[in-house]
């Protein structure tokens, strides 16, 4: 679909996207991916393609390494990378829970905004890993849309009423490397973190992983005990009605889903991609060194 005057712009100013420079990327990106020996299968698409350019800006090469460490991620964790739709049993079941879904509206800046909210997990059900992928889930469906590569997300995780069981679900290991995955692998701008009603025992959780992220990262990241800081970031407008805004959170759920059925063949596709992590280890790509920081002695 044609891009909209407004995020043309957008893009051009943010991105130094343009026609021809977008063209010849993409040319380059391909003929890079078929010289790669040990990417044994791989997504060529432009919306594929495109998240990974934009998100770097239109520099190649780090395009390219972002790419190969996308790939690693998913090989490396395909618990957290795999079956990302809507015919995984867990994810339905915490998707349709309210857990997680996006805003139906975008932000004045053009983000999708997704919400959070921790009291509707079943703790004594799901895990770490199921949190993480149906994180995954959200961000992977969005980053089909070429206007959301372009604006990027805003994160709002609402900690009203959980308890100890849900902060005892976080492995910190998982969320170090995770983290490490969503600032080097997945391809999204994250404009805007945003953490209200925090109760005093979960701010030993975040103070850790703020540790886990860039200093660019943790100034986009905001903490409050309370949610009435939220109209200092976004419209209230576009929230769901129990936080002031015009749509049901059931509208939005059921809205959501429209755009997931609409991305269900790329989606399963992404999950055909591979990398043999053989030849990634021997040494054969620069990826590796920079990867491995992942683990924890």
């Amino acid at each position: 679909m044609e891009l909209s005057d407004e995020f043309k712009i957008k893009a051009f100013k943010e991105l130094r996207e343009d026609g021809t420079r977008k063209k010849q990327a993409l040319e380059q990106f391909r003929e890079w991916i078929s010289k790669q020996g040990h990417i044994t299968k791989c997504r060529i698409d432009d919306d594929f393609l495109l998240r990974f350019l934009r998100v770097k800006k239109y520099s190649n090469d780090q395009a390219f390494k972002m790419l190969e460490k996308y790939l690693v991620s998913c090989e490396s964790y395909p618990q957290w990378f795999r079956s990302l739709n809507l015919d995984d049993e867990r994810i339905k079941e915490i998707y349709q829970s309210g857990y997680i879904f996006p805003l139906k509206d975008r932000d004045e800046n053009g983000c999708r905004v997704i919400l959070i909210r921790a009291c509707k997990l079943d703790t004594k059900k799901f895990t770490f890993a199921d949190i993480l992928k149906s994180i995954n889930f959200v961000i992977f469906t969005l980053l089909e849309e070429a206007e959301t590569q372009i604006a990027g997300f805003v994160f709002i995780v609402d900690h009203k009423n959980i308890t100890m069981d849900y902060v005892t679900l976080f492995s910190i290991i998982d969320l170090k490397n995770y983290l490490k995955c969503i600032q080097s692998a997945i391809p999204c701008r994250q404009k805007l973190g945003l953490f209200v009603n925090l109760p005093s025992f979960a701010v030993t959780l975040t103070e850790i992983g703020k540790a886990f992220i860039s200093v660019k990262l943790r100034e986009r990241a905001f903490f409050y005990k309370d949610s009435k800081h939220l109209k200092d970031h976004v419209n209230l407008k576009i929230l769901p009605e129990e936080y002031g805004g015009c749509i049901s959170t059931e509208d939005m759920i059921e809205d959501f889903k429209t755009i997931v059925e609409r991305n269900k063949t790329k989606l399963k596709t992404s999950d055909e991609i591979n990398i043999d992590l053989k030849c990634v280890k021997d040494g054969e790509s620069d990826v590796v060194n920079s990867f491995r920081m992942l683990d924890i002695d």
